[in-house]
């Protein structure tokens, strides 16, 4: 045996022993049953190993293992028609960071006209937190409390503003957040120093003590007082408001007869609530500047880090640009003993105390978050904040059982394709149409196997792709099969036959499949969504029909009749 047949013999015995160790996870993860899968949500041990499973197994899209559909618009109202198409470009790609960064295995993130975008999810578990990353704005800002002063004269301007009127319509306002307790919300407020012990706002006019103990299903309310009766009055630069009234309160704020009283102090609510002393539960209102004291354009990075000084919460750091960090320090530097906002999309995360000048760039975001709340918004700083606004003009959940529908008929139509074409592989060329066999089922096999090592997804259009490269894989041999025999009638020998059989056919193959390739190349290159499952699988299937084709199935019949004189053939 000569080494040039040793070193081929040896190339594709490692090519298909390596496929076999890759694909290991995809039958591992198949062999999963559902019931464990469902155990698994419970049991972190398992989830992580069936997580580590499925990250090294073929990634299926969303046509195949169910997930969610997702229509978004963004709002162009008031844009000229380059501002909207910046606005879609932007929006597009700090989309695909937040879904990429996100997990989910192969998005698809497509637009469409001037003001939509589809977003494809595969596999996705958990819809809602999805909506959430994919929705925020992640408009983060740093800002100072107001003081004493402005805010009592704009409680006063409200009172007033709202004596003589009828009170707007309260809307519906969802917290997010668990409840916790009232230390703990004042926890929040106050880093390394106590707070005060007496509220910068006990000066408002006649407040009354009772109000901040009364019974969360009064509606009772003081006709002179119809916005500071809300307000509960804390020993921090904050108020609280009873959780029934936060809707009524965010309409009063919201209202056009607020925007004067409240021309030189901004109201934001936390974004979580608590329980108060009582047993009622509550919401943080902040009295801001309006002026924003840093900008968070400026965060150059954020992670997720336990909190060192409360076992089991979780806290978010971040670091700012050069820029950032010395407008950081010169605004602590000048602020020591004020309270900074931490302010995400228009609500308040926490107000810690200045006790210091930081000039180091760097700080961390307290709260009651855990693991995942922690993750995701170190996402949302991360990928940067949205420049308008998205609403969900459609949304549709695929679920398992049509993914499960889909693969096996997809598979069914790739395990007959195959059979037919074996078994007429065999018939027709008998001996060497079992070389040819042995071929088309390394062919499948060292496909699937990159698939699963690049991360490339596998669609329902995938398996379509599967299937037109058996057939461009048999026509490879066809070829190479017909030129051996066509040397056969020539009288040469076996050897020589077989040499001059694929020393013939290969410029031929390489020319179909090379144009072939082209074309999907250009597919995978400017298609999208099932175009794209196509395309992915029909360019390394065709890369892999060449490999098998003049490199395989000539190794085993150069191996085969590797001797001179040999006379017989089964072909």
């Amino acid at each position: 045996m000569n080494r040039s047949l040793q070193i081929r013999g040896a190339i594709c015995v490692v090519a298909i022993l390596l496929s076999v160790y890759l694909l290991l996870p995809t039958f591992k993860a198949a062999s999963y049953s559902h019931a464990e899968r469902e155990a698994a949500k419970t049991d972190p041990v398992l989830k992580a190993k069936i997580d580590a499973v499925d990250a090294k197994a073929i990634r299926r899209g969303l046509d195949l293992q169910g997930g969610m559909y997702l229509v978004l618009e963004i709002d162009v109202e008031g844009m000229s028609a380059e501002q909207a198409t910046d606005a879609m470009a932007r929006v597009r790609e700090i989309l695909d960071n937040r879904v990429n960064q996100f997990g989910v295995s192969e998005p698809v993130i497509q637009t469409v006209g001037n003001s939509r975008i589809i977003v494809q999810l595969p596999g996705l578990q958990d819809p809602e937190r999805a909506k959430r990353l994919i929705g925020s704005t992640a408009r983060l800002e740093f800002r100072l409390l107001a003081g004493t002063d402005a805010v009592q004269s704009a409680v006063t301007r409200l009172d007033e503003a709202f004596r003589n009127i009828a009170l707007p319509e309260a809307e519906v306002d969802t917290p997010e957040g668990d409840a916790g307790s009232a230390d703990a919300a004042a926890d929040e407020a106050v880093t390394s120093a106590e707070a005060d012990s007496t509220s910068p706002f006990d000066t408002l006019p006649d407040q009354d003590a009772d109000l901040a103990a009364a019974d969360a299903d009064t509606d009772v309310r003081n006709a002179d007082r119809p916005f500071s009766s809300l307000l509960i009055p804390t020993p921090y630069p904050y108020f609280m408001v009873h959780e029934q009234d936060v809707g009524q309160v965010k309409a009063m704020i919201d209202a056009p007869e607020a925007r004067m009283a409240l021309r030189d102090v901004e109201l934001q609510f936390g974004m979580e609530t608590v329980t108060l002393q009582d047993g009622t539960l509550a919401r943080e209102l902040f009295p801001l500047k309006t002026t924003v004291a840093l900008a968070g354009d400026r965060l150059v990075g954020a992670r997720e880090r336990p909190d060192q000084n409360r076992p089991g919460n979780w806290t978010v750091s971040f670091d700012l640009d050069k820029k950032g960090a010395r407008e950081f320090a010169k605004v602590t530097g000048e602020n020591v003993g004020e309270f900074l906002a931490i302010s995400l999309d228009g609500r308040v995360k926490s107000a810690p105390r200045i006790n210091s000048r930081i000039p180091s760039g760097s700080g961390v975001i307290e709260g009651t978050f855990t693991s995942a709340d922690a993750k995701d918004l170190a996402l949302l700083l991360r990928a940067g904040a949205l420049p308008t606004d998205l609403t969900i003009a459609e949304e549709r959940t695929v679920g398992p059982s049509l993914g499960a529908d889909s693969i096996r008929e997809g598979i069914q139509a790739a395990l007959w394709g195959s059979v037919l074409v074996i078994l007429f592989m065999l018939v027709y060329y008998r001996g060497s149409g079992l070389v040819t066999d042995l071929a088309l089922v390394t062919n499948i096999l060292i496909l699937m196997a990159v698939l699963a090592q690049f991360g490339l997804v596998l669609t329902l259009p995938g398996i379509a792709g599967v299937i037109l490269t058996v057939g461009m894989a048999v026509d490879a041999n066809v070829l190479i099969n017909e030129r051996i025999r066509e040397e056969l009638r020539k009288a040469k020998t076996v050897r020589a036959a077989v040499q001059a059989g694929y020393k013939n056919a290969t410029r031929t193959i390489l020319d179909a499949n090379i144009t072939t390739l082209i074309v999907g190349l250009v597919l995978w290159k400017f298609g999208t969504g099932p175009v794209l499952g196509f395309a992915v699988t029909l360019c390394i299937g065709i890369a892999t029909s060449v490999f098998t084709a003049l490199v395989l199935t000539r190794v085993i019949m150069e191996w085969l009749y590797r001797n001179q004189g040999q006379q017989k053939i089964s072909i």
